[in-house]
């Protein structure tokens, strides 16, 4: 307990532990009032398409964008994937809010939570 203690006395290291920790309490609320809506506007099956387009390519998004992590300062690539996660998000609320097209709403959930992958394994490599 000792060492848990001594690692999060380190200021960075508990802004990046709470950001992390942000970051998937913000995901599990995003993919909930996604299933929601996604069954109100198509049912099951609008569901199962929204599943699919926030887990396809995360898995070829993932790898790129951890490509870039040697490239491109880490602190800077969390940043900018977590802003455009948010950024997806507020514009498929903002969608729904003013009832467009579902698809659109689908689209760009899905393309935010695509990002959701690389939040972690970026946090992992600025850890010291």
């Amino acid at each position: 307990m000792g060492v848990v203690r001594d690692v999060l006395a380190l200021p960075d290291v508990r802004r990046l532990e709470f950001g992390w920790g942000c970051s998937v309490v913000a995901e599990l609320a995003g993919t909930i009032a996604m299933s929601v809506y996604a069954y109100r506007e198509g049912g099951a099956t609008l569901v199962g398409v929204y599943g699919l387009a926030r887990t396809l390519p995360a898995a070829v998004a993932a790898p790129l964008v951890m490509g870039l992590s040697d490239r491109v300062r880490r602190e800077r690539l969390l940043l900018v994937a977590t802003g455009l996660r948010l950024l997806c998000l507020l514009v498929a609320a903002t969608i729904a809010a003013l009832d467009g097209p579902a698809v659109l709403v689908i689209g760009f959930a899905a393309a935010g939570s695509m990002l959701a992958g690389t939040y972690r394994p970026l946090m992992v490599t600025i850890l010291p």
